[in-house]
């Protein structure tokens, strides 16, 4: 994993909630930016962000998934 992993410090529900464009700008700027998604279970998810979905859900492309430290 050499390649830089965008980090938002905002929610996706945060940016897409609030009219105001300089949050959806930010999001935007993540577009085809490979991420890592870190959820409450622990699981980790590392992909290229792609969208958000009118239920609020990340999307993902050429994912990986991590538990444990382990692919």
């Amino acid at each position: 994993m050499s390649e830089t992993l965008a980090s938002a410090q905002l929610s996706p529900a945060t940016l897409i909630a609030t009219p105001d464009s300089a949050n959806k700008a930010k999001l935007r700027s993540y577009l085809n930016h490979r991420m890592k998604v870190a959820c409450s279970d622990g699981r980790q998810f590392v992909g290229i962000f792609k969208c958000v979905d009118y239920g609020q859900n990340l999307i993902l492309a050429d994912t990986t998934e991590h538990r444990n430290g382990k692919e």
